[in-house]
C-alpha cells in the first residue's frame, strides 16, 4: 500500500490554477491515495490566492471558485485535512529560516560570479490509470 503524500500550498495551486507544471501535478497526484493536507496549507492557499488577485493575476470571483472548491474537497474527503501542532509550526520556522540562509549564500555566490546549479529534479510519477477518480475527485484546475 502507497504511503499517504502531504500537498503544500504551492503544489494546491498547481492542482487549483493552471501553472506551471500543472500537468504532472496532476498525473503525479491522480494514482495516489487520499492526499492529506493542513490546517496551515488552508491558511496558505488563501493568502496566495490573495496575492494573485491585488497583483490581477487572478478575479475576486476566480478566488471565491478556488476556495469553494477546495473546502468541498476537504468537506468530500478528496483532501485529509490534518491539525497544526505546535511541533510542526516550530519546525516550518526553522525550515524557513534554513531555505533563506541558502538563498542568501546563492546570492553571494552569484555576486563573485558562481552559478547555481539545482540538481536534477526526479520525474514525478505518472497515475494516469486512475483517471475516473480524477472525474469525481478534486476539481482539476480551474483556470485553463
Amino acid at each position: 500500500m502507497k504511503e499517504p503524500i502531504y500537498l503544500d500550498t504551492s503544489a494546491l495551486a498547481k492542482w487549483y490554477l493552471n501553472e506551471a507544471r500543472s500537468d504532472d501535478f496532476a498525473a503525479f497526484v491522480v494514482g495516489e491515495p487520499r492526499p492529506i493536507v493542513s490546517r496551515l496549507t488552508a491558511v496558505e492557499i488563501r493568502s496566495l490566492l490573495e496575492r494573485r488577485r491585488r497583483s490581477h493575476q487572478i478575479t475576486t470571483a476566480i478566488v471565491r471558485k478556488v476556495v469553494a472548491t477546495f473546502e468541498r474537497d476537504v468537506r468530500d474527503g478528496h483532501l485529509e485535512m490534518h491539525a497544526l501542532e505546535d511541533a510542526h509550526a516550530i519546525l516550518a520556522g526553522e525550515l524557513l529560516h534554513r531555505l533563506a540562509q541558502r538563498q542568501r549564500h546563492v546570492a553571494a555566490g552569484g555576486k563573485v560570479g558562481c552559478t547555481h546549479k539545482r540538481p536534477a529534479t526526479p520525474p514525478l510519477r505518472a497515475g494516469g490509470q486512475n483517471l475516473r477518480r480524477l472525474r469525481r475527485g478534486p476539481a482539476r484546475r480551474l483556470l485553463r
